[in-house]
């Protein structure tokens, strides 16, 4: 998997840890899987908290929506930002975006946190976005979760 996706993770200053094909529902390994978990940590230096938070749009976009029509079965996929360092499965990742196939049109009409965050508030089960806590607190994130909330309203 890391040919697949090593020339644009690179470009992020991010490198595949680790990628697998896992069932859909259960979101085990499964080798006719219909979900792509993938797993990357930033090259070289420790990262910024605000760094994750602007990598976490353009990382997804790499995977939108080319995952889907390389793999017409597929039906989701995340992307998970881990700290840099060994491998750990107790790690919590710092930002995770989980994609539907339906729901990766909603960042084709835009590329920046904003869309996605409303993206994911319409359609809770299309688009999941998780982050640490030190991200949540960042104030540029804060100002995006103001702003969808007034747009929702």
């Amino acid at each position: 998997m890391e040919s697949l996706f090593s020339a644009d993770f690179n470009t992020l200053g991010v490198r595949l840890t680790r990628g697998s094909l896992q069932d859909a529902r259960t979101r085990q390994p499964a080798a006719g899987g219909t979900h792509l978990a993938l797993y990357v940590e930033p090259v070289g230096e420790p990262w910024s908290t605000s760094r994750y938070l602007e990598t976490m749009v353009p990382l997804t976009k790499t995977l939108t929506p080319s995952v889907f029509e390389r793999w017409p079965e597929l039906e989701s996929f995340d992307i998970c930002q881990e700290p840099a360092g060994e491998y750990n499965t107790d790690q919590t990742p710092v930002t995770a975006v989980d994609m539907s196939r339906r729901a990766s049109q909603a960042l084709e009409s835009g590329d920046d946190l904003l869309t996605l965050m409303l993206a994911a508030h319409r359609d809770p089960g299309a688009i999941r976005v998780s982050v640490s806590e030190e991200v949540r607190a960042e104030p540029s994130f804060q100002a995006v979760l103001d702003e969808v909330e007034k747009m929702s309203a």
